[in-house]
């Protein structure tokens, strides 16, 4: 009798090894689905690509910005992440073959928000709802150091207003 029990015993522990093996393995590959799936490997391509973006650029960046064909003035909302209060000394782009630029002249205190206006002239061959991309070049003076060798460069891309 006892060698009944024994076998029964046997057979419960390998039961149980077998379905924690395979929990364990299912927790394994829905992490990795989950990982693969918030990486956008299951998104269409055409879905991949915002209609507006902005990369690089460093503490000073624009954190909101509008092309307008119809007015021909490229709109920035530039951010001071800077750390120290900083004056804008000049802000230039470039889409495709069209180059603008302006010197605002504006002061922003750490955190601040400011727009700019930026004319620029023969962006009105752009018809709304065209994409765009303009690298921008943002030159800026620190006001706490009195330094004005810094820039933010970067690019934009978004659709024509």
């Amino acid at each position: 009798m006892p060698r009944i029990v024994s076998r029964v015993q046997d057979r419960g522990q390998a039961s149980i090894e077998y379905t924690l093996f395979y929990i364990f393995a299912l927790v394994v590959i829905a992490i990795g689905a989950i990982t693969v799936w918030q990486m956008g490997a299951f998104t269409q391509a055409q879905d991949k690509h915002d209609t507006f973006g902005i990369v690089g650029f460093s503490q000073v960046f624009p954190s909101d910005f509008a092309l307008r064909s119809d007015t021909e003035i490229l709109s920035l909302r530039l951010k001071n992440d800077a750390g120290d209060s900083i004056q804008i000394d000049k802000v230039s782009a470039d889409i495709d073959d069209v180059s603008c630029s302006s010197n605002p002249g504006i002061s922003m205190i750490p955190g601040e928000s400011d727009y700019v206006d930026i004319p620029c002239q023969g962006v009105s061959k752009y018809s709304k709802g065209n994409r765009f991309s303009a690298n921008i070049n943002i030159t800026y003076t620190n006001l706490r150091t009195a330094d004005p060798d810094h820039a933010s460069i970067g690019k934009i891309y978004g659709n024509v207003e």
